[in-house]
């Protein structure tokens, strides 16, 4: 096998029709070649439109991305990186074997820079890394699928939200809705991004220029002819993968149309904005509302009613987006606090989210007396809790946990049993409570296509007891890490999944971590499908 292959365009009659390319690297572990169909696919429908050529990259992933353990990452992902240098694989490595063959690249050189106007690059799963890198250096739109846009490739690191919004090319982001190993979920802010653009600068802006698409039923790896090696996340899909690669097909060849093709575009921008607007709203809508990431039925009417005349009117603002993630802790967190307290306190609730971890851990929350015939005065306090980025595999950060510090009443203690003493209130399960009931909302806000596939193939999933800490022997820093993080295992005896909650418990607070309706509809329509769960996946 080589380190490249270049398929050529259709045969045509017309040299007018205007050229351009794609250089696409493969995900992990899969050969260029295994793209083949897929790239023949987005040729044929691109014929007599666009004379569309595609360089399929190998990158011996064998030989060096090791899967041994005691090869630090960097050495390998060093080793892989040398073997593309070396070999070209670079777009200006690649362009002028592309030339050499007869493509036309349309150039703006600058100095020792070339950048080739007319050339794409692409990149599925791990290969997103590399096409991001290159269409940055020196290409131009870029298609990923099954992968996020690698930010910190280009400079700006730690930065994980107005990715599409910063990044300075048009791009085509695809995902598989049944995608476990890359879910649409860990996506979430690019979506919210996504709609931000239609809002300032229309429709079609978003649709052609920062588009994220998700294909309806289609897993992780069939837009691929490779067989998956790694067997954690993997879900079964509910279309075939020649039926998978038509609507990947269909989306990359609307996307070089529109940039590059000739001729009228209307039927390619119709394919664009109906997957962006059409079906992956109406798969991401209940998720971003949720989650308080967006108000997507509002920002979809005024994107609706088209360009204004007036630039101060509503569809020309993005803060119709801005839903409050902040706003959804805070009456998550209200509603824990009224939990705990008695019922003839009458108490006041007044929830404050903070905004980063080290505020969550300076915080205090408040019960006092508010004097005279007024009620006590609660003040909890929220930490809206992201994942943070682990391994490449793992993508960009999960859905919100909510953290809560929660002021314990003079009369209440937090016990693992049901016993009571001297009239005390006893806490107990509170977490796994209303973790049953962020999964009961989902139920009733997650799509009919979800809910068929959780009740005929998902995996059920069972609240087990809290785990319980004490603040005495566990310091709050320490609580907050990966190690007290919701656990998540199998029960095999039950066949189901269970969660438990930790809390930590001091002398006049709690502090808890639960699940909210968005993480449990990530549970719904993806971790429920996976066969087989592993801890960690979740």
């Amino acid at each position: 096998m080589g380190t490249h292959t270049i398929l050529d365009p259709p045969s045509t009659e017309n040299d007018e029709i205007p050229h351009a390319a794609l250089i696409w690297y493969p995900g992990a572990f899969v050969n260029g070649l295994d793209y083949t169909t897929f790239a023949k696919d987005a040729q044929e429908k691109l014929k007599g439109k666009v004379q569309f050529w595609v360089c399929l990259v190998e990158m011996d992933w064998e030989n060096h991305l090791s899967t041994d353990p005691s090869i630090p990452r960097e050495e390998k992902i060093k080793k892989v990186e040398a073997f593309r240098h070396d070999n070209g694989l670079t777009v200006d490595g690649l362009v002028p074997r592309m030339e050499a063959r007869g493509f036309k690249a349309s150039k703006n050189s600058s100095g020792n820079e070339t950048r080739y106007l007319n050339v794409c690059t692409g990149g599925h799963s791990a290969g997103g890394s590399y096409a991001t890198i290159e269409s940055l250096k020196s290409a131009g739109p870029m298609i990923l699928s099954g992968t996020p846009i690698q930010l910190e490739k280009w400079g700006t690191k730690n930065q994980l939200d107005r990715v599409l919004l910063e990044y300075p090319y048009p791009v085509l982001t695809t995902l598989g809705e049944l995608d476990g190993q890359m879910r649409w979920a860990r996506a979430a802010t690019s979506f919210v991004e996504a709609i931000k653009v239609g809002l300032v600068y229309g429709k079609q802006v978003a649709a052609t220029r920062k588009n994220m698409a998700i294909i309806p039923g289609m897993n992780h790896m069939q837009i691929s002819e490779g067989e998956p090696r790694y067997a954690w996340g993997g879900i079964d899909s509910d279309i075939s993968a020649l039926e998978a690669i038509s609507r990947f097909g269909s989306l990359v060849s609307a996307f070089v149309d529109v940039h590059f093709g000739a001729g009228d575009k209307q039927e390619s921008l119709l394919e664009l904005e109906n997957g962006l607007f059409g079906t992956t709203m109406g798969i991401v809508k209940p998720y971003l509302e949720a989650a308080g990431l967006a108000d997507v039925t509002s920002a979809l009417e005024e994107i609706e009613k088209g360009a204004a005349e007036d630039d101060s009117a509503p569809w020309k603002r993005s803060d119709l987006m801005d839903y409050s993630e902040k706003a959804v802790a805070e009456k998550e967190c209200a509603w824990m606090q009224s939990l705990i307290l008695p019922e003839s306190m009458n108490a006041r609730v007044i929830p404050m989210a903070v905004q980063t971890l080290g505020s969550f851990h300076a915080a205090n929350p408040l019960l006092q007396e508010s004097g005279g015939s007024e009620p006590p005065l609660v003040v909890p306090v929220c930490y809206v809790h992201r994942q943070a980025r682990g391994n490449s595999m793992r993508g960009a950060p999960s859905s919100p946990e909510y953290w809560m510090k929660l002021a314990l009443a003079e009369n209440a203690t937090y016990s693992v049993d049901a016993a009571t003493d001297n009239g005390a209130i006893t806490l107990r399960d509170i977490c796994s409570k209303r973790n049953s009931e962020a999964f009961e909302e989902a139920l009733k806000v997650a799509t009919k296509s979800s809910l068929d596939r959780y009740s005929t193939r998902g995996v059920p999933v069972k609240f087990g007891a809290d785990v319980v800490s004490k603040a005495s022997e566990t310091p709050l820093e320490e609580w907050t890490g990966e190690e007290h993080a919701i656990e998540f295992s199998h029960d095999s005896s039950s066949a189901s999944n269970v969660v438990r909650s930790p809390v930590l418990v001091g002398d006049n607070f709690i502090v808890v971590k639960t699940w909210g309706p968005a993480r449990a509809l990530e549970y719904l329509t993806i971790n429920a499908l996976q066969t087989p769960i592993k801890e960690g996946d979740a």
